[in-house]
């Protein structure tokens, strides 16, 4: 009977945990919102390395995050990398690093904020996970930009 109770307290604990979604940390009128985009392409001894990241990052406090990346070598051997996280709450945002986690005992992501958005040239930027960002304007597509990605 005691094995019974504890084990329906230990479900309970478990769904309840996954049912409620955090509530995500708002940022207002943060440098950090907007849609930012990273796209570089390099040949490395005849290798090609394509990498490409966007983030969209919203004021009620919301992160969608995607990355790829692909290398290309001569011998036609491909390996391809990629990340998509969808509408993520951010549920700490400090000078240095953003949490996002969807629902309480679900993986937290972590983005590592290496230079905080500024203006250069009339183009914001800002480098994430060792990656340098430009800001988009809010009229571009971000999804369609997305949605064409791939390793050639």
């Amino acid at each position: 009977m005691l094995v019974r109770w504890v084990v329906s307290i230990l479900l309970v604990v478990i769904i309840s945990g996954c049912t409620f979604k955090n509530n995500p940390t708002p940022l207002g009128d943060s440098e950090l919102v907007g849609q930012w985009l990273h796209e570089s392409e390099e040949n490395i001894n005849g290798d090609k390395v394509i990498a490409r990241m966007a983030l969209d990052i919203t004021q009620e406090g919301y992160i969608t995050y995607h990355f790829m990346s692909c290398f290309l070598s001569k011998a036609e051997q491909k390996k391809n990398k990629t990340l998509h996280l969808l509408n993520m709450p951010m549920i700490r945002v400090t000078t240095t690093k953003i949490k996002a986690q969807t629902f309480p005992l679900t993986p937290k992501w972590e983005f590592k904020i290496n230079e905080w958005p500024s203006q250069k040239n009339n183009q914001w930027q800002m480098t994430v996970d060792n990656i340098l960002l430009d800001k988009v304007g809010v009229g571009e597509d971000l999804g369609a930009e997305i949605d064409s990605w791939h390793c050639e």
